[in-house]
């Protein structure tokens, strides 16, 4: 099968070396598209995976984007520079795949139902934490950023607990089925407000995660193939509705500027290497900013700036002051710290991290549910999958800033996960 995804990756080249540059797009967006699909559809089995998660972000990302840029009339953008970025991020998806993915990871084991009582304790503080987040986030309590970690990882933890508590080993009951809806429902009620529409899909691909293994065969990956667009697009006309009432003439691309943008900016990046204006090579400093992102600012006034904030002040520094943060995706980010080597680097580290992951969760998902910390372990894997998206749009910094204080609250409930 390799040899098939590279003889499509090599075909976009071929018809890019005519002069067709169009096709050549068309192409090289279409492929990046059915190698994100056929990962996430493959990898795992019915398991959803975070290497399938993460699939999906060269799908939207890179090929979705190039294709949504080639129907608009006359983009500039739509230039050798797009076909290269989009040609890049496709091989190093490919070799992150060939190199970690391409052995099969399949849960073989199904597991026996978890204990009542560590599934109960699951159910009460994943509600806790879903209702008091989303409550405190709605009301303006907390910071915004602080209630939706807590109303995310109550709605991750109530769904591994949910499966936990089932019967029967590999169906998911009518009732958990709906409750697990129920949470997606209030987290995007009362925690969506139009902004980070990626969080919403990212909660969906958690909970998605968790209770593969207890849907029939690959219903659950069908579902989020068909959900995952159509969010998009529904999540954009909000955006773009609610910024034009409110005044904003930067909005474009009938809000899907944040789909489409970062694939752009790579493209810049590589543009002005290849013209022989590259930007400073950060040498790995977007990843020192990424480690110390949770730092107070307050506490290290010259704390490093992340990796967007660093693309701003590089490409338009006329916009710092309004707090602009670029994207450019994961391949922009090791580009921008390593150059053309810093896509090798990418596809190893990256995958390697993945699979390491993808190991641990299928570990998890083959084991009893008894215990109150394996109920938190699994709510870590899935929160991990959740997140992925996140590194592939816009880097480590983004990732990290989402994701860490999700884990801090599992940290706190590991504390209080003593069992009777």
């Amino acid at each position: 099968m390799m040899t098939i995804w590279v003889v499509l990756g090599l075909s976009g080249i071929i018809v890019c070396a005519n002069g067709d540059l169009r096709d050549a797009i068309w192409v090289a967006s279409v492929n990046s598209v059915l190698l994100g699909v056929y990962v996430f559809w493959s990898h795992g089995g019915r398991q959803i995976t975070v290497a399938g998660v993460y699939s999906i972000g060269p799908a939207i990302f890179v090929g979705f984007a190039g294709i949504y840029l080639l129907i608009q009339p006359d983009d500039p953008t739509v230039n050798f520079a797009l076909f290269k970025a989009i040609s890049l991020a496709y091989f190093a998806h490919l070799a992150s795949y060939g190199l970690f993915w391409l052995n099969p990871i399949v849960q073989h084991v199904p597991r026996s139902p978890g204990s009542g009582s560590a599934a109960s304790w699951g159910i009460k503080w994943g509600m806790i934490l879903l209702v008091a987040g989303s409550a405190a986030a709605s009301s303006g309590i907390l910071s915004a950023s602080i209630g939706q970690a807590a109303a995310f990882t109550g709605a991750t933890l109530l769904t591994v607990s949910l499966t936990a508590r089932s019967a029967r080993p590999g169906k998911l009951s009518a009732w958990q089925a709906l409750a697990i809806i129920l949470a997606f429902l209030v987290y995007v009620t009362f925690d969506f407000t139009g902004g980070g529409r990626l969080v919403v899909v990212g909660l969906g691909a958690a909970l998605a995660t968790v209770a593969s293994t207890q849907v029939r065969g690959h219903r659950m990956k069908l579902v989020m193939l068909l959900a995952v667009v159509p969010a998009l697009l529904i999540f954009g006309s909000i955006r773009y509705t609610s910024g034009i009432a409110a005044g904003d003439t930067a909005i474009n691309y009938n809000g899907l500027g944040s789909v489409v943008s970062p694939l752009q900016t790579f493209s810049t990046l590589l543009t002005r290497n290849d013209e022989g204006n590259p930007l400073p090579r950060g040498h790995g400093g977007t990843f020192v900013a990424t480690a110390v992102s949770q730092v107070p600012r307050s506490l290290w006034p010259d704390k490093p700036a992340g990796f967007g904030a660093v693309l701003t002040e590089q490409l338009y520094p006329t916009l710092v002051g309004i707090h602009l943060s670029l994207a450019a995706l994961s391949p922009g980010e090791w580009f921008y710290n390593f150059g053309y080597p810093g896509l090798v680097l990418m596809a190893v580290v990256v995958g390697f991290l993945i699979r390491r992951i993808d190991l641990w969760l299928i570990t998890l998902m083959s084991l009893r549910l008894d215990r109150r910390r394996r109920l938190l372990a699994l709510t870590i894997a899935g929160t991990l999958a959740g997140g992925i998206l996140d590194l592939f749009w816009v880097g480590s910094f983004t990732f990290a800033a989402r994701t860490v204080p999700r884990l801090f609250f599992i940290a706190v409930l590991g504390l209080l996960a003593r069992e009777r």
